[in-house]
């Protein structure tokens, strides 16, 4: 039984091969963060600017109308004559078509839920 030890010089080209996966691996999850972190900041700084249009905007178009007026007025006209900016005629019909949405998307995936989980083959599921 003649067990050779490896070389040092063997040890060590093979260490440095380790060190050197480890430098790259090191270096790889630096640049991804970094593309990670710029993303990050580019969506903040994309908000921000969003918001301080929408702000600028909206002073100006409260500079003609009154706050009060516009969540309190029950007409929508803002191309006659005598134009009028009441929101609650708008908001009234969001909340309705989004309970009748709900009222008929709960009970129909509910029920297509209880289907799939208990009575559904397992390949369908």
């Amino acid at each position: 039984m003649n067990q050779e030890k490896p070389s040092s010089a063997t040890a060590g080209t093979a260490l440095g091969g380790v060190f050197a996966s480890l430098r790259y691996r090191k270096l790889r999850d630096r640049a991804v963060e970094a593309v990670l972190l710029a993303c990050g900041l580019v969506a903040v700084f994309i908000t921000l600017a969003i918001v301080a249009i929408l702000v600028v905007e909206s002073a100006a178009f409260f500079k003609t109308v009154s706050v009060r007026e516009f969540l309190t007025g029950t007409e929508w006209t803002p191309l006659f004559a005598d134009p009028k900016y009441g929101i609650l005629p708008l908001v009234a019909g969001t909340l309705t078509t989004t309970f009748v949405a709900l009222a008929v998307a709960i009970p129909f995936g509910t029920t297509i839920a209880i289907l799939l989980s208990e009575f559904a083959p397992h390949r369908v599921r």
